[in-house]
């Protein structure tokens, strides 16, 4: 029997959607939704591709207990299908980001407004989830944590903390990427990296490159990628191997442009973020390639995605296509979902857009391919 193709989800409101997919065309379908109790923010799925867990929060209402939750969710295998999995683990706060560790044991959750700035649960062996994990006291997180992701190593974790930019009378804070061991999702110190300090580092998402020991890091707050070498022991030197601008020129006076999320294409020899802004500045996806050798990224291509703000988007496992997701409307355009062509090189064709009303909302698009 045909295996079936991947799956999207994307998150709008309180809703979770799945979309088939045909990956040759370029194209998405709805087939169906869930609800979940909060509006659905990020999502990671478990390495075994029979999960999703989606962190949700009930914006509008303030923080705490039983306003924000992470829920477990499982896959069809046959259609990609979503159904509530046990019941949802409650969060202090709403959750920024979310990821599952390589071995599926546990869930980390990252938090912008939390002093402790990351929590751990345990995921039990039928994929539900557990009990939070207990963490010192003393962890160094950094200011406005963004994202939570589990090094190739398995060994650590890294948290990327964006700071803040100057605002009248505060000066800016500085930004770092904090090194953790972990232990049965008991987090250590193992050190900070912040270049000039963490000044002009306002980074947001990072991503590991699939064979090599490099990643790259969106530094939203300056419009730059830059490039890590990983030495053994996940040891992360204090600055950065190569830095690039994203944009494609000059960022207009008072208007807000940012890059935003970061993926590497499977086979490791292009790297995408986006460039989002509010006002009279740039949305679209830049591609990068990599240097084969030195893992150097060079812009290639600045695909319009044909709406505002794209803050979050996803590479279909075989890397034939890319789809971006926007809240927000372009010009007499509403938000919604833009999908790709990725050529053999690398760069993007626009393929179509489908608007969507979101009221704002869109969020956590994901691509999975069936276990």
């Amino acid at each position: 029997m045909a295996q079936r193709p991947p799956t999207l989800y994307v998150g709008d409101g309180s809703e979770i959607s799945w979309y088939s997919m045909d990956v040759e065309a370029a194209e998405v379908a709805k087939q169906g939704s869930l609800r979940l109790p909060g509006n659905v923010g990020y999502a990671w799925p478990h390495p075994s591709r029979q999960f999703l867990y989606v962190a949700t929060n009930r914006r509008g209402e303030g923080d705490g207990e039983g306003l924000a939750h992470i829920n477990a969710l499982r896959i069809d295998p046959a259609t990609g299908a979503l159904s509530i999995h046990g019941a949802p683990a409650p969060l202090p706060i709403g959750a920024t980001h979310i990821c599952v560790d390589h071995e599926g044991t546990h869930v980390y959750a990252a938090y912008t407004r939390l002093s402790r700035g990351v929590t751990a649960h345990r995921i039990q062996a039928d994929g539900t989830i557990g009990d939070e994990v207990p963490q010192p006291p003393d962890l160094d997180v950094g200011v406005f944590v963004h994202q939570v992701r589990v090094m190739p190593s398995g060994r650590s974790v890294l948290l990327v903390a964006r700071g803040y930019d100057p605002k009248g009378d505060r000066p800016e804070v500085p930004g770092a990427l904090k090194l953790f061991a972990t232990n049965d999702g008991v987090l250590t110190n193992r050190g900070s990296i912040a270049p000039n300090g963490g000044f002009g580092f306002g980074a947001r998402h990072l991503d590991f490159h699939p064979t090599e020991p490099w990643f790259y890091v969106s530094v939203e707050r300056h419009n730059q990628i830059v490039m890590f070498d990983v030495q053994p022991d996940d040891v992360i030197p204090p600055a950065p191997k190569y830095t690039k601008n994203t944009l494609s020129r000059v960022r207009p006076e008072g208007v807000l442009q940012g890059s935003g999320p970061i993926h590497v294409h499977p086979n490791g020899r292009t790297v995408y973020l986006t460039n989002r802004s509010d006002g009279d500045g740039e949305d679209n996806v830049a591609v990068f390639s990599i240097d084969q050798t030195t893992g150097e990224p060079t812009l290639i291509q600045h695909a319009e995605q044909h709406s505002r703000h794209a803050a979050t988007f996803a590479i279909d496992p075989s890397g034939r296509m890319l789809v971006a997701v926007s809240a927000r409307a372009y010009g007499d355009q509403l938000g919604g979902i833009t999908t790709f062509r990725i050529q053999d090189d690398g760069r993007l064709e626009f393929v179509r857009k489908y608007d969507m009303a979101t009221g704002g909302s869109l969020s956590c698009s994901g691509i999975i391919a069936p276990a």
